[in-house]
């Protein structure tokens, strides 16, 4: 789903991702765990595209736009890679804004 952020459709990915978290998150830990570094991840890129696109004022957006759109498509392309081999991803430059939830008693 991360790859929909090239779809054109404003916060597709997100909302894709989204979906897709609350839809499967009861079924495993790893569901769960994963989920949330995909969101962080997508909130994450959607932050620094932001601040982007603020800096073409200063010029520095122009490099630096596509160069986030290029950050996105390796990271996820790598974290699939990593998923394929059951093996954990962790995004770098990733924002924790989306924690775990409390384990219920």
């Amino acid at each position: 789903c991360g790859l929909l952020i090239f779809s054109g459709i404003p916060l597709l990915n997100f909302l894709a991702c989204y979906w897709l978290w609350v839809s499967y998150r009861q079924d495993s830990e790893t569901l769960d765990r994963v989920g949330q570094e995909v969101l962080n991840f997508q909130i994450s890129v959607y932050l620094y595209l932001l601040l982007s696109l603020f800096m073409v004022i200063a010029g520095i957006g122009i490099i630096t736009t596509p160069l986030l759109l290029i950050y996105h498509l390796m990271m996820t392309l790598l974290a699939l890679v990593y998923v394929a081999r059951a093996k954990d991803f962790h995004y770098p430059a990733n924002i924790p804004i989306i924690q775990g939830r409390p384990v219920k008693a």
